[in-house]
């Protein structure tokens, strides 16, 4: 039985009080019946933190967890760590969800039989403006759990995600607990790697490894702010950090898909050209040295990928 199971819902919280009632609030008003959501307070140096105490302190179903800043991979696993339920979704702290979020995601589990369920695509909108989820229809087909689920296999779902034709972020997903740890237990003990940025490319396709794929929901259950304030957002922020953790990830993802699925080299390696590209973009001409330093692992990848065979 999956259904009626726990969930543990891990919120990283960092300087957000602006959208973080409603992010809670949308997780508060659930249709799923037993869940428990985890705020992780990042050393927050706004309001966040006094929301995050008076949502625990005021419905049981919230535990807040304070700690210093360290970043989004370090409070997830903070997250997990204090995590009591048989699975786990993560949930970004600006965005907000369906009340049929949960019970969605964990019915495919239950008519699949995969330990990981995925949102195919989330609704992204700019930071300022209105977004609705649903309409007549799409509220009725909340309602009665009966949505529009795919099974992708592992090797369907690694081409899905190095294509970029499925969501790739960490959040808007909903896995066994137990996954997660076997994946803590082969990386040092922690799930997402610290002191990097992009840590849902290094992590997504190890948790896929790990779930032999995904079922995909088709529905639209999770809206994605865009805030050009954001690290991702922002092409002027953290542009030595940018530039080592596109090198680290990018190789390691190449390293492990070449000894998983040797048959998706190609994808990969577009997959760490696009990345490495969208960093090169974002660095100005007096930044020589980590211009020099990307190019070189651009060109690499480039020259790679002319000589292979061209394919579907």
């Amino acid at each position: 039985m999956a259904f009626g199971e726990l969930i543990s819902v891990i919120v990283p919280v960092y300087n957000v009080r602006q959208y973080l009632r409603q992010c809670l609030d949308s997780l508060a008003s659930q249709e799923y019946p037993s869940f428990e959501i985890i705020v992780v307070d990042d050393g927050s140096t706004d309001d966040s933190s006094s929301i995050c105490d008076e949502y625990a302190a005021t419905d049981s179903r919230f535990v807040a967890v304070h700690q210093r800043n360290t970043g989004l991979s370090a409070a997830r696993n903070v997250g997990l760590a204090h995590a009591r339920g048989l699975y786990v979704s993560f949930v970004d702290s600006d965005d907000w969800v369906s009340p049929y979020y949960l019970s969605m995601l964990m019915a495919a589990i239950e008519r699949s039989g995969m330990p990981c369920a995925s949102l195919a695509h989330l609704k992204p909108f700019q930071d300022g403006r209105d977004c609705t989820l649903y309409g007549k229809r799409g509220a009725s087909i909340a309602k009665t759990g009966v949505g529009t689920v795919k099974i992708l296999d592992e090797t369907a779902m690694q081409k899905a995600l190095l294509r970029q034709r499925v969501n790739c972020g960490a959040q808007a997903r909903l896995c066994r607990r137990d996954v997660l740890l076997v994946i803590a237990a082969n990386n040092g003990g922690v799930v997402f790697p610290e002191g990097l940025l992009y840590e849902d490319l290094a992590t997504v396709y190890r948790i896929i490894h790990e779930t032999q794929g995904s079922a995909l929901v088709y529905e639209p259950l999770y809206v994605y702010r865009h805030r050009r304030t954001g690290i991702m957002g922002n092409r002027d922020a953290l542009h030595d950090e940018k530039v080592a953790s596109a090198i680290r990830v990018s190789q390691t993802l190449y390293a492990d898909m070449l000894r998983w699925h040797p048959g998706l080299g190609k994808e990969t390696a577009s997959r760490c050209l696009a990345l490495l590209c969208t960093v090169y973009s974002s660095l100005n001409a007096k930044e020589r040295a980590n211009r020099e330093t990307v190019w070189r692992e651009i060109h690499g990848i480039a020259i790679w990928l002319a000589a292979m065979p061209a394919r579907d």
